[in-house]
């Protein structure tokens, strides 16, 4: 249910950031139903795609344990350490960019379903 919620509420705030760019900005004019949704998904997976941490400090995790468990470093910097553990454990929540992803597919079905409409 609190995913439901968080769906919602981005989705109302995005359209609230769409309405005030489309008013104010003349390149973001939304003229119909599927250029509005359109720019809702563009912000939601655009925001979930730069907040997305990726493989980059996993892979780096990884190796530095890898490292250590092969006695190949015999002393890492505890200082590294540190920042290596914090990486680490900041890769196993990665809810908030998911639950943006499923944010943006209603705008985006809403979206492919208004662009076959105006095709026919």
């Amino acid at each position: 249910m609190t995913l439901l919620k968080r769906v919602v509420m981005a989705n109302l705030v995005t359209i609230f950031i769409v309405y005030l760019l489309s008013q104010h900005v003349s390149a973001f004019a939304a003229h119909s139903v599927g250029d509005f949704c359109f720019e809702m998904m563009i912000v939601l997976w655009g925001i979930a795609a730069i907040s997305w941490r990726g493989g980059l400090f996993f892979r780096r995790a990884t190796a530095l344990k890898a490292i250590r468990h092969n006695r190949q470093l015999p002393f890492v910097d505890e200082q590294q350490e540190r920042v290596t553990q914090l990486n680490y454990k900041g890769q196993t929540d990665y809810s908030s960019e998911v639950m943006l992803f499923i944010a943006g597919a209603p705008a985006a079905l809403i979206c492919a379903v208004m662009t076959f409409i105006s095709l026919n």
